[in-house]
């Protein structure tokens, strides 16, 4: 009996085998460049050669972050150079400004320029990114901050005068110390200005600033931040008013001018058209009386020189504390100290018919007696012609309004839960606020505005008024120390 078989070929099939595999481990090395590919190939060798791998992929990474870095760099220093070379046209452009042969619409038009440079620093600052995150306004992250509730234009003047130039910041009792205050150089600041004068104080305060930082959004809003801290136990202070809305009443004696001396622009006064202005002063019960009459020679004034004159010509008439001064940029007030300014009339407060002259003060302020005014707060909640449909809802979550009058404490009242118009809202605080002895009065005001959203018409608002007036008389609401607080201020105030 014969097997038929065919060794040979097997053999032959099996050794093809076995060289097609080298063959194929050759091309595989071949094509990635490494001896070992797998385990398979040397265990030991594997796990040294990963290892290597593993530390040559994370300095690669590390060369590429710190280039990175480099870029980062040169994203800010070149920013930094063209902020140097705008410096440098500001100083160039404040010395020209100095030249006596410049006219006063050169030096307007210079000082216009100056603003866009500001503008442009600005600019520069708070929008140049590198890969989205801001080179320059980017800092530690806050810890705790209070939210501004008071919407602020930029270029809102604030005239700080002492002793109403100081911020307050009370710190839980675990700080050592507790309490930080600084105060500001009196002057006339804008929004901007006077937070930058704010954030240099907090700079150089002593004792040294744990972290406080106050910020002025883009939407208008002071922040105060702490950085690395935990908490504000709260803040007081004149300056406050920037955080929280606080609107102070003015105080007895106070002319100010509607007249705006635009960058210096000279008013033309005529003899007999625009050049005398009459007034009395009173001291505050009425009881003395003084009848001050003034002319002011023909001639082109600025706002300065026109202080001046004012200011020479009630010398001649040996008044005691009544002065003329600056207000803001660009008007001009009479102050009278500690009297009353009231029967005002003349030609300084007259508009011709054919506009050909200005007068210092415009006619709107006319004859009429100079008052006290009350601290008020109006909110930003609306009513459409006080519908009754439209109610605002208050429950547990919001019914708690925590204020501060004038120099008392803060106080609380504790709104009835139910859905309110805006007349029995009003009418519901004052019986709170009489309760509470706080001295206030809630109403409302009707305008015609134009609420986004909503489209234009007649709105009613809720106001809040002291009840007391004059330069010490201010409001303060509590709107973040809790959440009830800020919830209930939020519904009264900001919501619609």
């Amino acid at each position: 009996m014969i097997i038929q078989h065919n060794i040979a070929a097997m053999m032959t099939n099996r050794q093809l085998g076995i060289n097609n595999k080298k063959i194929s481990k050759s091309a595989e090395r071949l094509a990635s460049g490494f001896k070992i590919n797998r385990a398979a190939d040397n265990a030991a060798g594997l796990t040294i050669s990963e290892k290597m791998r593993m530390q040559i992929r994370g300095l690669e990474r590390a060369t590429a972050n710190a280039e990175d870095g480099v870029n980062f760099i040169q994203t800010a220093d070149g920013v930094m150079g063209e902020i140097s070379s705008i410096l440098h046209r500001m100083r160039e452009l404040t010395v020209s400004a100095l030249n006596d042969s410049n006219t006063l619409e050169d030096k307007a038009t210079i000082a216009l320029e100056i603003e866009e440079l500001q503008s442009e620093i600005d600019a520069m600052c708070s929008q140049t990114e590198f890969n989205s995150q801001n080179v320059f306004e980017a800092h530690e992250d806050t810890y705790y901050s209070i939210k501004g509730s008071k919407q602020w234009d930029p270029m809102q003047f604030h005239i700080v005068e002492e002793p109403h130039n100081d911020l307050i910041i009370y710190l839980p009792e675990d700080y050592e110390p507790s309490t930080y205050s600084i105060k500001v150089s009196k002057g006339n600041y804008t929004t901007q200005e006077l937070v930058d004068e704010i954030d240099t104080a907090l700079e150089q305060m002593t004792p040294p600033n744990p972290g406080f930082v106050l910020e002025f959004t883009k939407d208008g809003y002071c922040n105060l931040n702490f950085e690395g801290g935990e908490e504000i136990k709260s803040v007081e202070g004149a300056l406050s008013g920037l955080i929280y809305g606080r609107n102070n009443g003015s105080e007895y004696g106070k002319l100010v001018g509607t007249t705006q001396f635009e960058a210096g622009w000279p008013l033309h006064i005529v003899s007999g058209r625009n050049d005398t202005v009459t007034f009395y002063t009173e001291d505050l019960n009425g009881s003395e009386s003084k009848k001050i009459t003034l002319t002011i020679p023909a001639g082109y004034y600025g706002r300065e020189a026109m202080i001046d004159k004012l200011n020479q010509a009630l010398e001649a008439q040996n008044l005691e504390g009544v002065i003329a001064k600056e207000y803001g940029d660009k008007s001009i007030q009479l102050s009278a100290g500690q009297n009353v300014v009231t029967g005002l009339k003349g030609n300084m407060f007259a508009i011709d018919d054919d506009n050909s002259y200005s007068s210092v003060f415009y006619d709107n302020v006319k004859s009429g007696k100079s008052t006290q005014t009350a601290a008020y707060f109006e909110g930003r909640a609306y009513y459409r012609d006080g519908s009754k449909t439209n109610k605002l809802k208050i429950t547990s979550s919001n019914n708690k309004l925590r204020l501060k009058v004038d120099d008392g404490d803060f106080q609380e009242i504790t709104i009835e839960e139910a859905d309110y118009t805006i007349e029995s809202l009003a009418k519901e605080l004052n019986e709170k606020f009489q309760e509470a002895d706080i001295q206030v009065t809630a109403s409302t005001s009707l305008r015609y505005v134009y609420v986004e959203g909503a489209g234009s018409g007649n709105y009613d608002f809720l106001v809040i008024t002291s009840n007391s007036k004059g330069n010490n008389s201010t409001l303060l609401f509590d709107d973040y120390s809790n959440d009830i607080y800020k919830d209930t201020y939020d519904t009264l105030f900001r919501k619609t």
